[in-house]
C-alpha cells in the first residue's frame, strides 16, 4: 500500500513539472510571436518610406522635365514670333535680331521670380515665443507656428503635392538626428490633420501623408465636416 502511495505521488509530480514546463514553452513562443510581429511592422514601415520616396522622387523629375519641356515651347514661340515681326519691319536687321533672341530668355528668367512673390500677410506670427526646447524651424519660419509655416511652404507652390517627410525637410532642413527627425514629424503630421479639419489645405486621395493647398475634384479628400 505504501509503494502504491509512492509512486501515485511520483507520477503527481512529474505531470506538475510537464504542466510547469509546457507554461514555460507558451510564454516563450507568445515571446517570440511578439518579436516577429514588431519584426513584421518594421519591415512594412521601412517598405512604405522607400516607395514614398521612390514615388516623389519620381514625381519631382517629371514635374521639373514638364516645366523645362514648357519653358523651351515658350522659348521656340517666342522666337517665331520675333523672327516674323523682323522680318516684316527690319529685313536687314539679322544680326539685332539675333542679340535680342539671345537676350530674350534672360529677361524671361529674372522676371520669373517676381511672378512667383507670395503674399503672406494674413498669415500672423505668434504672440507667445516658442518653449526653447522646443525644435528650431529655418529662419525663414522662425516666429511663426509650425501650421503657419505649412501653410507659407504650400503658398509658394499652391498645386505641389506635399509628403510629410517632404515639409519635414522644409521646415526643418537636413541636418537632423534620427530622434529631431522624427520629433519634426510628430509635431508636422499634428499640424497637417488640423490644418486639414479646419480647411486650411487638402488630403490627396490614395496617398498617405500627402497634402496640396489646391482642391480638385477626383485628386483630394473634401474638408470632414463637424
Amino acid at each position: 500500500m505504501t509503494e502504491f502511495h509512492e509512486m501515485l505521488n511520483l507520477l503527481e509530480a512529474e505531470r506538475e513539472r510537464y504542466i510547469l514546463e509546457a507554461a514555460r514553452l507558451e510564454r516563450r513562443l507568445q515571446s517570440i510571436r511578439t518579436q516577429v510581429s514588431a519584426i513584421d511592422n518594421l519591415i512594412s514601415g521601412y517598405i512604405e518610406e522607400k516607395q514614398h520616396h521612390k514615388f516623389y522622387q519620381q514625381f519631382s523629375q517629371s514635374e521639373t522635365q514638364a516645366y523645362l519641356e514648357e519653358g523651351r515651347l515658350n522659348y521656340n514661340n517666342l522666337s517665331v514670333d520675333e523672327n516674323d515681326e523682323n522680318i516684316e519691319n527690319q529685313p536687314n536687321s539679322n544680326a539685332d535680331f539675333d542679340e535680342k533672341e539671345l537676350n530674350q530668355p534672360d529677361d524671361d528668367s529674372e522676371s520669373q521670380p517676381q511672378q512667383q512673390e507670395i503674399d503672406i500677410s494674413d498669415i500672423p506670427k505668434m504672440k507667445v515665443a516658442r518653449q526653447s526646447e522646443s525644435l528650431p524651424m529655418l529662419p525663414e519660419y522662425k516666429g511663426y507656428s509650425i501650421r503657419n509655416a505649412v501653410l507659407i511652404l504650400m503658398r509658394c507652390q499652391s498645386d505641389y503635392h506635399f509628403h510629410i517627410h517632404d515639409i519635414v525637410r522644409n521646415l526643418y532642413g537636413d541636418d537632423l538626428t534620427r530622434k529631431q527627425r522624427d520629433t519634426a514629424r510628430v509635431s508636422v503630421t499634428k499640424a497637417l490633420s488640423l490644418g486639414f479639419k479646419s480647411g486650411l489645405w487638402f488630403k490627396v486621395l490614395h496617398s498617405k501623408g500627402v497634402y496640396t493647398l489646391m482642391y480638385k475634384k477626383g485628386v483630394t479628400a473634401k474638408t470632414p465636416k463637424d
